[in-house]
């Protein structure tokens, strides 16, 4: 019984914990402590209640807008099966031009999921785009996603906002939440005010995800920082294993400079989420809320080696690349992750800088030089601020024949973590720290 209970466990957790490895259990098997605090932490989640996303949210149509609609999902749903783009380009935009706007939505996001087709962002925001502006709001919300990732070539919150705002009253409490929680670390206070004051309310109606919000707009960098409010939100026994207020208990832990703290909770969360497991790596390789610990440090980057996320990959490959510390240092472990990266995550800037440190690390100066030239190229001007600084310097370090060392210390770690503003897309911003 306790097999089936795990696997159903493992199923509802899936796609928001990227982290959790599926294990296959036989009966009356004990859990090791590792698992045990994973399996306590999917119950609690599975227990509370969160503000989702609307699934399939299209516009309804009629008559042969309809039909090619009807025709252009049943495209959609095949193309795990027949890889046909093709097909799915030839009548999706047939059921766009009769009317059926969501048809852009659809061939927007498999070219950028690109799950079971070559990606093609700039395709898929161009089709986005035009869904949204005829109508599409799941277009729309899948703008607001791309905008606000910051692992995706272009950051754009101003317009991540005006469609947060056109959506806002949609009738779905999802796109109400996102909106408040975008402009509640906004510059105008007035208009922070309104979005935590939505959060608030929300919070109350026992939406941990929005308690979490809350106490992030009290946090992070913004007019309404305030950690003793901050604090309040936190003081609420249950939600102990709840992922979210997890993920901003850390970040309050940080900015009160509770350090030890945080790396006690990192100890029980780390199996959990990546957010995690990249925060306790740093903490152990810095010395950060207690005594640098090296072995530990390299168990937790081969226990990221193991997990099927590519982006926990690419972080294994890059600090076995760049790091300092001889016994973590791995030049030719980092390149075999390399071909462990599925090609359509190739292109994406902060892949191509990992390979870049990857390449040099291994001597191959000239791939490396090519390859940062690329992402300097795709980035320029796309909102990357110190990010794209370090690039820069990294490409010039190539042209050295210089591998690159990643030099920074705990004080230098904890000064970018406290600066950090993009409140929907936590994880992502901690992993380009």
């Amino acid at each position: 019984m306790r097999a089936y209970l795990i696997l159903f466990l493992l199923a509802l957790i899936t796609p928001i914990l990227s982290l959790a490895e599926v294990t296959n259990y036989k009966s009356f098997d004990k859990l090791t402590k590792e698992e045990s605090k994973a399996t306590a932490i999917y119950i609690e989640h599975d227990r509370q209640h969160q503000i989702r996303p609307p699934q399939n949210d299209f516009i309804v149509n009629t008559g042969k807008a309809k039909e090619l609609f009807d025709r252009c999902q049943e495209f959609s749903t095949m193309l795990v099966f027949t890889q046909d783009m093709q097909g799915l380009l030839h009548h999706c935009e047939s059921a766009f031009d009769s009317g059926a706007v969501d048809a852009y939505y659809l061939i927007g996001e498999h070219l950028m999921s690109a799950e079971w087709t070559t990606p093609d962002y700039l395709k898929a925001v161009d089709y986005l785009l035009k869904g949204a502006d005829a109508g599409s709001r799941e277009a729309k919300r899948k703008l607001i996603s791309y905008y606000t990732n910051p692992l995706m070539p272009t950051r754009d919150s101003f317009r991540a906002i005006n469609l947060a705002e056109e959506l806002s009253n949609s009738g779905f409490l999802w796109d109400e939440f996102r909106y408040a929680a975008l402009i509640s670390i906004d510059a105008n206070k007035e208009l922070a005010l309104l979005g935590y004051t939505t959060l608030i309310k929300l919070a109350q109606q026992g939406y941990p995800n929005a308690t979490a919000m809350a106490a992030l707009a009290r946090v992070l960098k913004g007019p309404l920082k305030n950690m003793e409010s901050a604090r309040d939100l936190f003081d609420i026994p249950q939600d102990a294993y709840q992922i979210s207020l997890t993920h901003a208990k850390l970040v309050f832990l940080i900015t009160d400079n509770d350090l030890e703290a945080t790396r006690e909770l990192l100890g029980d969360c780390y199996v959990t989420s990546y957010l995690c497991t990249n925060m306790y790596y740093n903490f152990l390789q810095k010395g950060i809320g207690g005594d640098v610990d090296i072995p530990l440090a390299n168990d937790i980057l081969d226990y990221l080696n193991k997990q099927k996320s590519p982006i926990a990959k690419m972080f294994y490959g890059w600090n076995k690349a760049t790091a300092n510390e001889h016994q973590i240092y791995n030049p030719i472990a980092a390149r075999q992750i390399i071909n462990r990266i599925p090609e359509y995550k190739k292109n994406l800037p902060f892949y191509m800088d990992t390979f870049a440190a990857i390449y040099a690390a291994n001597g191959n100066f000239e791939r490396a030089i090519e390859l940062q030239s690329k992402v300097i190229e795709i980035s320029r001007g796309k909102g990357y601020g110190e990010s794209f600084s370090g690039m820069m310097e990294r490409l010039s370090s190539y042209k050295n024949h210089k591998r690159w060392v990643q030099n920074g210390n705990a004080l230098s770690y904890i000064k970018r973590f406290r600066e950090l503003r993009n409140i929907t897309n936590i994880e992502g911003e901690i992993a380009a720290l």
